[in-house]
């Protein structure tokens, strides 16, 4: 048997309780009618996705969330 040392564990949460929200919050300040999300953090682009979507239900945000070509992007709604 042998051990290995790791500075951090697999499988921490990705974002912390409300960040989400926050992200939504300043993508609405932005007053831009779409954006594509870079170095989201996620191990896919589906998970951010599906992530992101979840968000957006959640906080009733007028936010399509839209993959294309393994790429999320935010699409205002009330633009």
């Amino acid at each position: 048997m042998r051990f290995v040392k790791v500075d951090k564990v697999p499988g921490d949460r990705v974002r912390k309780r409300g960040e989400m929200r926050d992200l939504m919050e300043e993508f609405m300040k932005m007053n831009a009618k779409s954006v594509r999300i870079d170095d989201h953090g996620y191990k896919t682009s589906k998970l951010a996705y599906m992530a992101f979507r979840r968000a957006v239900e959640r906080w009733v945000f007028p936010i399509d969330v839209r993959l294309r070509n393994d790429e999320v992007y935010l699409v205002r709604r009330d633009m």
